[in-house]
C-alpha cells in the first residue's frame, strides 16, 4: 500500500541524487515531469490527450512529488543534449535567420550562445511552479503575439537566470519583481524567447497561444 507523503523529500534527496548524474538534472527532470502530470490531471475532464499518465501508483497530491517518486523508481530518466550542440543549434538557426522561440532554459541557452551568461540561482522560490504577470516592451513581437503588453498568468519554474545580456539581444519583457523574462534577437526577423512556459496553459490561454500561433505564421513558406 502507498503511504501519504508528509514532505517533498520522501524519497530521501540523496535517493533521488542516486539516480541522475547531478543536482541540475534532478531539479530539470523533475520539473519537466512535474508540468506533464499537472497537464495529465488538467485534461482529464476533456478526454485523454498528449499527456503521459503519473507511472507509479502515489498518494502524492503535488505532481513534483509525483515525479521525484517516478524518478526514485526508475520509470523516468534524463537525456539531456551536450550544451556545445545546443549552443551550435542556436547560432545556426540565427546565422539562416529561421523563426524562433526559445523557451525557459531555450532562453538562457540564446542568452549564452550570443556572449551573455547566467544567474546560477536566484536565490528564492518566487519563479518556482508559480504563475504571475510579465510586463513586455509595446513596440516588441511578444506584445504583438500575446496581443497584450501584459501577459496575465505566465507559468514560471526555474532557479536560474539570464544575468549579463548578450551580443545583439534587448531585453522585452520582466517581472514585476524585476526578473528578466523576455528577450529579442535585434536584426533577426523573427526570433524571441520566454522565461515563462506558455506551453503550459496555451490550451486555454490565448495570450500564451499566441506566441505559438506567431511562431507558426513566420515559419510558413521558409
Amino acid at each position: 500500500m502507498p503511504s501519504r507523503h508528509n514532505t517533498m523529500m520522501n524519497p530521501t534527496i540523496e535517493d533521488l541524487l542516486s539516480k541522475v548524474d547531478s543536482k541540475f538534472t534532478l531539479v530539470t527532470l523533475g520539473s519537466m515531469r512535474a508540468r506533464q502530470i499537472n497537464s495529465y490531471f488538467n485534461q482529464l475532464g476533456e478526454g485523454l490527450g498528449s499527456a503521459v499518465p503519473p507511472q507509479v501508483t502515489s498518494l502524492a497530491r503535488k505532481p513534483l512529488s509525483i515525479a521525484f517518486e517516478e524518478i526514485s523508481a526508475d520509470k523516468i530518466v534524463g537525456v539531456h543534449p551536450e550544451p556545445e550542440v545546443e549552443l551550435e543549434v542556436v547560432r545556426l538557426a540565427l546565422a539562416a535567420d529561421l523563426p524562433l522561440l526559445a523557451i525557459c532554459r531555450g532562453m538562457q541557452i540564446l542568452n549564452v550562445a550570443l556572449g551573455g551568461d547566467l544567474v546560477q540561482h536566484i536565490g528564492s522560490d518566487d519563479h518556482w511552479f508559480q504563475h504571475h504577470p510579465v510586463t513586455v516592451d509595446a513596440h516588441s513581437r511578444i506584445a504583438s503575439a500575446t496581443r497584450t503588453e501584459r501577459p496575465a498568468a505566465c507559468h514560471s519554474v526555474h532557479h536560474q537566470s539570464i544575468g549579463r545580456l548578450g551580443n545583439g539581444l534587448a531585453l522585452v519583457g520582466a517581472a514585476d519583481d524585476g526578473m528578466p523574462e523576455a528577450i529579442e534577437v535585434d536584426g533577426a526577423s523573427w526570433a524571441v524567447a520566454v522565461q515563462w512556459h506558455p506551453e503550459d496553459s496555451a490550451a486555454t490561454d490565448a495570450e500564451q497561444q499566441g506566441l505559438f500561433d506567431s511562431l507558426v505564421r513566420e515559419s510558413v513558406g521558409r
